[in-house]
């Protein structure tokens, strides 16, 4: 009888989220303008949490806690393996009423796990602070890769077809240019931290306003309407497939498995010696942070020079 009533109620829970997604009304002309011009905003305050975090800031923080070269590559591994775990959670999401708690809440725990990464050299020697940050830099790249693919998905129903081109090349610009900005005044504030034998603290600082970054960005994500799934039917119920059946049905498509092809060969050509391209530059070359983000920022320029193609 026990198996019975849970069987009961997990029908009954299916069934309830189907009505709530069936009864989601389409948005709005101004609830779209509106969440577009959200999402614009909120892609600038990630931003600030993706620059502070990642690039010649992670390395060098990597470095500073006496990272040696398979540290390095490691932590360099980590996001493209923590990724694995997009499709099981893209599925497991799309089984839910709703995508804004999910993507808002697993972003937000993922990148709140830099405060007690900043706590580290302060808590720990740095032997033991290494393994700490190797640790908590894992779990978070699983919690901020789980949501990627049904934000996608939450996006490609928000913006218009035919203006996604234009619309994701100025957002794109926007994030860009905070980015460089927020980079060049992170360098030159580490800089003259680590000059003054407080590389510790600078490094607290520069995550503690990446924190800053991730509560706006939740703050404005959760204000981001939100429009039905596009697969929808007009039934109000979706299709349901078993795991193996979603997952199998793009690879029919013989331009996905091109572009799977392609990505996969460029990201081996990539990764071969992008991972130690920072610490060649702090530890062999002896450039400063601010040198760092200059050569940074050169290649974000030419990124934004080329999203006006779009």
């Amino acid at each position: 009888m026990r198996w019975v009533s849970k069987g009961m109620e997990g029908t009954q829970t299916q069934h309830v989220q189907k009505a709530e997604v069936a009864n989601a009304r389409p948005l709005n002309r101004w609830e779209v303008l509106k969440g577009l011009q959200i999402s614009i905003w909120e892609g600038a305050a990630a931003t600030v949490w993706i620059t502070l975090t990642g690039g010649a800031f992670l390395t060098g923080f990597a470095i500073w806690l006496h990272a040696d070269s398979f540290a390095i590559g490691l932590l360099s591994a980590i996001p493209t393996l923590a990724a694995l775990i997009q499709p099981i959670a893209a599925y497991w999401a799309e089984q839910k009423s709703a995508r804004k708690p999910f993507v808002a809440w697993c972003s937000f725990c993922g990148r709140m796990l830099w405060l007690p990464i900043l706590l580290l050299p302060f808590l720990l020697p740095k032997s033991l602070a290494l393994l700490g940050f190797l640790l908590l830099f894992t779990l978070s790249s699983i919690l901020t890769s789980m949501p990627q693919p049904v934000w996608t998905s939450w996006m490609s129903d928000l913006v218009p077809p035919d203006h996604r081109g234009r619309y994701f090349g100025r957002r794109n610009m926007v994030a860009g240019f905070v980015g460089m900005v927020v980079g060049m005044l992170a360098a030159w504030f580490l800089d003259r931290m680590v000059h003054r034998r407080h590389s510790a603290m600078g490094f607290a600082v520069i995550f503690g306003v990446s924190l800053l970054g991730a509560v706006l960005s939740l703050i404005l994500i959760l204000r981001q309407p939100e429009p039905p799934p596009s697969s929808v039917t007009t039934q109000g119920e979706e299709p349901r497939q078993s795991f193996l059946d979603h997952y199998r049905a793009p690879f029919a498509d013989p331009n996905f498995r091109a572009l799977l092809l392609f990505s996969t060969v460029f990201c081996i050509g990539q990764f071969v010696a992008a991972p130690f391209f920072t610490a060649y530059g702090l530890q062999i070359l002896h450039l400063n942070y601010v040198w760092m983000q200059i050569l940074a920022a050169v290649v974000g320029v030419s990124n934004m020079l080329g999203m006006p193609l779009w």
